[in-house]
């Protein structure tokens, strides 16, 4: 499956949409369970990575076991069809795939590279 390398304010964000979308029922709670389920992004070591949709705090697998870390390390791998799936969710603002630019939903076409959203 193909992947995103991001930066953990990336996740950050998807992980305050997915909230959003769990309290406001955007999701009925079988696709939001699936999508909760593969919140997850790998670093550069293999290791996976989440972060808490209601904390904001980081955890990681360590020994098969999940344990809280202060911080991400700079970049993670996020697979492209959850960073899409994610991205599509109800949002003020949406992330270019392309550059990774945060933009306004409103907006057709990125603001920084270009890339078009579609209608």
């Amino acid at each position: 499956m193909p992947c995103l390398s991001v930066e953990p304010k990336v996740l950050a964000h998807f992980a305050r949409v997915l909230d959003h979308a769990s309290t406001e029922g955007v999701l009925d709670a079988k696709s939001l369970g699936e999508l909760h389920r593969e919140f997850l992004a790998r670093d550069k070591s293999g290791n996976t990575w989440t972060v808490g949709l209601k904390t904001g705090a980081w955890n990681v697998v360590e020994a098969g076991r999940w344990v809280s870390r202060s911080t991400p390390p700079d970049r993670l791998e996020l697979e492209l069809d959850l960073f899409l799936r994610l991205n599509a969710l109800p949002d003020e603002h949406r992330i270019c795939p392309c550059c990774l630019d945060h933009q306004l939903r409103k907006h057709r076409y990125c603001t920084r590279c270009r890339f078009d959203f579609g209608p």
